[in-house]
């Protein structure tokens, strides 16, 4: 049976991608630069910024340093955390409430593996603080935590490591190909939302579904 489930945050927890989007076309264009949805959606979702911008920097042929990816990535995190403030509310991903309280009621421990920064996620969290959501996840892992991020497994096993609970008792909730790669690398059962992207591109998962009300509860799974 599995003792701890960890989610990514955007897209899995809320569905926050379009605010990440227009966060980054607003950055890209003050230096005149185009990055349409579909190409975001394509090439980019899953990535944390300090790896997204320089590889969108390189695609379109312009000079990457370390300086310029510094600047961006400050402007961008600035840029979100306003469109997420000025937001009416942030909605979260369909069955999620139900699906946690299950979880709290078989003191399964909960936490998170986000690629965005610490700032990003808490600002969303608090705007969420209403519903108590913030209260029930042991440990919140993010870009900053970390020196690899998705799709490399450090995350999500330094997430497991603070909750106390070996890899292959831990379950993963994920909405993305990167994600996806970094929840098995670390040796855990992979859950796959259909939120994001289509079925097919998240085949690698051990289960695809649409949303968490299309998810099997927990205790109907064995290790």
């Amino acid at each position: 049976m599995f003792k701890a489930l960890i989610f990514d945050f955007d897209g899995v927890i809320v569905d926050s991608e379009q605010a990440h989007y227009e966060a980054c076309r607003r950055v890209f264009s003050e230096i005149g630069l185009h990055l349409s949805r579909r190409e975001y959606q394509q090439k980019y979702i899953g990535l944390s910024d300090k790896e997204m911008f320089p590889k969108v920097l390189e695609d379109k042929g312009r000079a990457v340093t370390d300086e310029t990816i510094y600047g961006m990535i400050i402007q961008k995190i600035n840029a979100y955390r306003s469109i997420i403030t000025d937001a009416n509310q942030v909605p979260v991903v369909t069955g999620l409430y139900a699906f946690i309280d299950d979880l709290v009621r078989q003191q399964k421990r909960i936490g998170i593996c986000s690629g965005s920064s610490k700032r990003e996620v808490m600002v969303t969290l608090d705007k969420l603080y209403q519903d108590h959501l913030q209260s029930c996840f042991e440990t919140i892992v993010t870009a900053n935590d970390v020196s690899f991020t998705k799709p490399h497994p450090e995350g999500y096993l330094l997430a497991a490591d603070n909750l106390m609970v070996d890899p292959s008792y831990c379950m993963v909730i994920e909405d993305s190909p990167v994600g996806i790669e970094a929840a098995k690398g670390a040796g855990m059962y992979v859950v796959g939302l259909t939120t994001t992207y289509n079925a097919y591109a998240l085949k690698n998962a051990d289960l695809v579904v649409s949303d968490f009300d299309a998810l099997p509860r927990i205790n109907s799974f064995e290790t």
